[in-house]
């Protein structure tokens, strides 16, 4: 009996990643989680994100494709979030021009201006 690897895709920004390996899928999960858990909502440098791949790429406890895996997921966990708050901002920023144009049109509309 020979087992067929499962393919699933995963959607990062716009992109589309094609995902044959087991290993592969589980370490996202796994970066993924760990960016929640650990690093979500704080600042973060460039010494820190140095150190996060230093330690799995100079430093590999799994094989390549874990370690590929959980790294990306670790950065969609990074992009998700930094994605989700331009989304806030952009909403906000919508929500005052609109409330903005629509004070004027009320002035326009009254006769002030």
């Amino acid at each position: 009996m020979t087992l067929k690897a499962m393919q699933m895709s995963l959607l990062i920004n716009s992109t589309q990643i094609t995902v044959k390996d087991d290993l592969f899928i589980n370490a996202y999960q796994e970066g993924y989680l760990k960016y929640k858990r650990l690093f979500e909502g704080q600042p973060i440098s460039d010494e820190r994100i140095y150190d996060f791949i230093a330690q799995d790429v100079y430093f590999p406890v799994k094989h390549d494709v874990e370690n590929a895996g959980y790294i990306t997921g670790w950065f969609a966990g990074l992009l998700f979030e930094h994605n989700a708050q331009s989304s806030i901002e952009e909403r906000s920023r919508k929500q005052s021009i609109r409330r903005y144009l629509n004070g004027a049109r009320r002035r326009r509309m009254s006769g002030k201006t």
